[in-house]
């Protein structure tokens, strides 16, 4: 509990999961919507929302996990230089 409230441990990265399933689920369903409600001359868009919208979510939901996850393990390179 004192890692958590003096912010050593991140709940971050699963908050970020969430989001991403969110907004994946979110660019899926509103691509195909728009692929079949607005006409053939809107294909393209909605097929890029499913494909390029999504590869686009991923990439950007990963480098905040990154960033969170190169924090962690920066806290235990520290935490292992103080025990020396």
């Amino acid at each position: 509990m004192k890692e958590y409230f003096g912010f050593r441990k991140m709940v971050s990265s699963a908050i970020i999961k969430f989001i991403y399933i969110l907004g994946a689920l979110i660019l899926t369903f509103g691509g195909i919507i728009w692929i079949f409600r607005c006409g053939s001359e809107n294909v393209l868009i909605g097929l890029a929302a499913l494909t390029l919208g999504n590869l686009f979510w991923r990439i950007l939901c990963e480098g905040w996990i990154l960033l969170f996850s190169m924090h962690d393990i920066l806290g235990s390179v520290e935490k292992s230089l103080a025990q020396k």
